[in-house]
């Protein structure tokens, strides 16, 4: 870590040891074993690889190819496929039949074989191993809502002033969050790693694999209730980030957030608070978004002005966790500042699109009661449309509250004031009585098949001037609706 980047935080207490040669760029075999617990079936111990893939397509020369079993695809499959590309080791499931000469008769290249019990474990453990060798911060995100795109701008702030890791996407599970920390390179000042789950116990082995020494969790939601049943069950999962981190580490507090300040109590870490609140360390005096013009407002006490070219106040609020981590680890306003100015929204999250004179907010991602109330809030403060239209989807794993949520959601849709509303999905009958409970007029209210069925009205419907939110869970995948409307209108 260069000298010059000197980060305002306690970094004996708060960084991990390195356990290995930060100038490697690789891995040796035995390396691999050891890491891995797993047995060499054939090749040199001593040889090194440059590079990790679960993709066969991507694998690089000299690289290392784990053959994950996924729910479409076994990479196990497509092994001949990774050693004709160039891979030099290949780490199998002990499971699998495989006579390693068969695959590597027609290659010139020595490549080695190591088989293990569980390949998708071998990677979060070859992953923890490779974050050992680094002596940087681990910056970990969770939340609700909100953790891609306070992942991003945490990236972009911290991105002025230091070398900065993060996930690619929202690689945020069981094998992005590996693939994450394994890209991590010597140049590397720290990381920013977002961590999801939707299951207990997820977060803790998550954590075990990065070991983060900061952690923020944007807030506390009724996402996946299905895995959950409850919203404190929401917050035990999460706090299970805060615990990782321990006395010598640093917890990000959404004081607006009561389950956040819940898991503060509980946790030893030293505190950073962040929000609207009076005592905040960092707190929002102002919060607007203007999003006629893309563009947002945020006053931080004892830092001042900030434009931010998200819209929305949920991302003003995003924006300010990114402030908070910044202005904490010693950076300056105009820092800041130019790191929101060059953060983007991540795809399918509150993008801004013009087709047809009309406006469309894609955020289509991923859908859950609170991000769809903060959407549908955005959508009906947009000033000077002339109708503002609400295509929305089901909202996923919510499980026994499905029926009564995406009623809700109807409720919410018709109080607001939104104009014409269309619904498609299994529980698409029940926003649409929930609208009609709030006296949504029939006029106002569509049903639709599918998505393609939604484009066609869409565009039948709508005219220049109008604003069209279009938002779901990801499964959904109401980016198709945005698709067929560019085609249409086109």
């Amino acid at each position: 870590m260069s000298t010059k980047k000197s980060l305002n935080v306690d970094t004996k207490a708060n960084l991990w040891l390195p356990e290995g040669d930060l100038s490697l760029t690789g891995f040796k075999i035995e390396e691999l074993i050891k890491a891995t617990g797993g047995m060499l079936l054939s090749g040199n111990p001593k040889l090194i690889i440059q590079g990790v893939s679960i993709d066969s397509r991507t694998i690089e020369t000299e690289g290392l190819f784990i053959a994950i079993r996924g729910n479409q695809f076994d990479g196990h499959n497509f092994i001949q496929d990774a050693i004709n590309k160039g891979a030099k080791a290949i780490i199998l499931s002990r499971r699998f039949s495989i006579k390693p000469k068969t695959l590597v008769r027609n290659s010139n290249r020595e490549v080695s074989f190591i088989a293990v019990g569980d390949t998708r474990k071998a990677l979060g453990r070859l992953a923890r191993f490779h974050r050992n060798r680094f002596n940087i911060p681990i910056i970990a995100v969770t939340g609700s809502n909100g953790k891609t795109t306070v992942k991003e701008l945490i990236a972009a702030v911290l991105g002025t002033r230091f070398t900065v890791t993060k996930n690619p996407s929202s690689f945020n599970n069981e094998i992005g969050v590996p693939l994450s920390l394994l890209a991590i390179t010597a140049e590397a000042d720290l990381a920013v790693v977002e961590i999801g789950t939707n299951a207990p116990g997820e977060m803790a082995a998550l954590c075990d694999i990065a070991r983060p020494n900061r952690a923020l969790i944007t807030n506390i939601g009724r996402a996946h209730l299905e895995g959950f049943g409850t919203c404190e069950a929401v917050a035990k999962e999460k706090g299970a980030l805060v615990e990782s981190v321990g006395e010598q580490g640093t917890f990000y507090i959404n004081i607006d957030d009561p389950f956040c300040r819940s898991i503060a109590d509980r946790s030893r870490a030293r505190h950073v608070t962040y929000g609207t609140g009076n005592g905040a360390t960092w707190r929002a005096v102002r919060v607007e978004s203007r999003v006629d013009v893309a563009k947002s407002m945020l006053t931080v006490q004892r830092l001042g002005p900030f434009t931010v070219p998200l819209i929305g106040v949920h991302n003003v609020m995003n924006a300010l966790a990114a402030v908070a981590v910044g202005a904490d680890s010693g950076l300056s306003r105009e820092e800041i500042q130019e790191g929101l100015h060059k953060a983007e929204p991540p795809p399918m999250r509150m993008r801004v699109v013009r087709k047809g004179g009309r406006v469309f907010l894609n955020d289509a991602y991923n859908a859950n009661p609170e991000s769809m109330r903060a959407a549908i809030e955005t959508l009906v403060s947009w000033e000077g449309a002339r109708r503002r239209i609400a295509v929305l989807g089901d909202m996923l794993e919510l499980g026994e509250a499905s029926s009564s949520e995406h009623r809700e959601l109807g409720r919410i849709a018709a109080r607001k004031g939104v104009d014409i509303l269309m619904v498609l999905g299994q529980f698409a009958e029940h926003v649409a009585e929930g609208a009609a409970d709030e006296h949504l007029s029939t006029d106002a209210m569509n049903v639709c098949k599918d998505q393609g069925d939604a484009a066609r009205l869409l565009v039948s419907l709508s005219a220049p001037g109008d604003v069209i939110l279009v938002k779901g869970s990801r499964a959904v995948k109401m980016e198709k609706v945005l698709e067929e409307c560019d085609r249409l209108l086109a």
